[in-house]
């Protein structure tokens, strides 16, 4: 938060920091995809037998019909 207030440039340079000092799988491979919105590589990436919670994540951030079925297609 404290580096979200001092400007966007600090802000993506501690989020870059972050998510490459972590040594949580979850956080390396699902959030920051997340975070980042690079959602093909989140979708990759995904645990497969937790796919309803992928499908989930989709539906909740993506508003883009056309990207939301291509994300899906992958999935499948």
């Amino acid at each position: 938060m404290i580096a979200y207030s001092q400007g966007k440039e600090l802000f993506e340079e501690t989020t870059k920091q972050f998510f490459i000092s972590s040594q949580d799988p979850y956080v390396k491979s699902i959030f920051k995809n997340f975070v980042e919105k690079t959602y093909d590589q989140l979708v990759n990436n995904y645990y497969l037998k937790s796919w309803k919670e992928c499908v989930g994540m989709i539906l909740s951030s993506i508003q883009n019909q056309k990207e939301r079925i291509q994300l899906f297609e992958t999935l499948a």
